[in-house]
């Protein structure tokens, strides 16, 4: 199995330049402790996730990492001009000596498109045809395209990318139309909000449509599921940073207006209310809730190898990937989190075999 780290870049209460050089800080800690990749949430105009353009951050990490696999968990594709976008990827690849993963999405948010005078509507088909336009690039040596969304001609790229025929695409899905998309062309898939019932009906859905799939693969299938999660040396500490964090990181996920605040800290009511306006469709949650469907992995390392075994157990994940950062969580709890995670939960469950397989597979 292997293991990631994942960031939203989420307003912590610091300057804005002060978190992005915390953050960067971790990703290079997250190195020299042997995680095997990091990803990114790209997000617009809201502090919820101050990474309107992450392929930025991947090419700062150019200069500072050497080993691991970073990629963004994941570019909105209905946002891009997807002819560009595939420049950013090759450029990137080669800034990365051969270590970019691209993580693709459809978007979910209409207040994200709305200032690009873009359709939420129009977001899964214009996700299909950019991913179309995509590979076209990284595949062909020139190519014309006359689509609904977009029209080229004469497209030839330059640079190609150094992972030939292209990096590793992992997709972030959890619709049921979604899922089946990337299993029947062997894509990658990463979940998160999904409740354990619908974790393991979706996964063995995914399995299944893979293995009996006719069309060429365009990838390695694979499952990574992302949590958020925290470890401490009690599990009563770790209970404490942990929901006061993802206390916050949910009220700014609703995207409430928060000038008059009833519920500024955690309580049943306020959980309900952010929780349940963030993720409308699995409804009013409390923190206990989400410890209880593994939606989050909180404890001390032995609560957490037994978390993640659970996990394990119902997914059948490939790679696990943490969001250690959220809320006002500070740089040195997030560190010290991130260490005890790599010293005593890491090595109780990688599988080396598989440890050093490229995206996962």
């Amino acid at each position: 199995m292997q293991f990631g780290w994942h960031s939203h870049f989420q307003y912590r209460g610091v300057p804005i330049t002060q978190m992005f050089d915390e953050y960067l800080s971790e990703i290079q800690l997250a190195e020299e402790l042997g995680y095997d990749e990091i990803w990114f949430t790209e997000h617009h105009f809201h502090p919820y996730g101050l990474l309107p353009s992450p392929n930025l951050i991947i090419a700062a990490l150019a200069g500072r990492t050497e080993r691991i696999r970073i990629g963004n968990m994941v570019n909105v594709l209905p946002l891009y001009d997807p002819v560009r976008l595939a420049e950013e990827y090759a450029t990137l690849d080669h800034l990365l000596h051969g270590r970019l993963n691209v993580g693709i999405g459809s978007g979910v948010r209409p207040d994200e498109f709305y200032p690009y005078q873009i359709a939420l509507s129009e977001s899964k088909p214009r996700f299909y045809e950019a991913v179309e336009i995509i590979l076209k690039a990284f595949t062909q040596d020139k190519f014309d395209h006359e689509g609904q969304f977009y029209q080229y001609r004469d497209v030839s790229l330059a640079p190609r990318p150094l992972q030939q025929p292209y990096p590793p695409i992992f997709v972030a899905a959890q619709s049921a139309d979604s899922v089946r998309w990337c299993a029947e062309r062997g894509l990658p898939i990463a979940q998160q909000y999904l409740e354990r019932e619908a974790t393991t009906k979706s996964v063995q859905m995914y399995r299944a449509t893979a293995a009996s799939a006719t069309r060429p693969r365009l990838g390695q299938p694979s499952v990574r599921m992302f949590r958020a999660i925290y470890v401490a040396e009690t599990t009563e500490r770790a209970w404490a940073d942990a929901e006061a964090g993802l206390y916050q990181f949910f009220r700014l996920f609703s995207h409430l207006d928060l000038t008059n605040d009833p519920y500024p800290t955690p309580s049943t009511e306020g959980w309900h209310r952010y929780f349940g306006t963030a993720l409308s469709w699995l409804g009013p949650r409390t923190f206990a809730d989400m410890d209880r469907e593994n939606l989050v992995i909180v404890g001390d390392p032995a609560r957490v190898r037994a978390k993640l075994a659970d996990l394990a157990a119902y997914s059948g994940m490939d790679s696990f990937v943490g969001m250690f950062t959220f809320g006002e969580l500070t740089h040195d709890q997030v560190s010290r989190s991130m260490r005890l995670f790599a010293t005593e939960v890491i090595p109780a469950v990688r599988t080396p075999s598989t440890a050093a397989v490229v995206g996962g597979a």
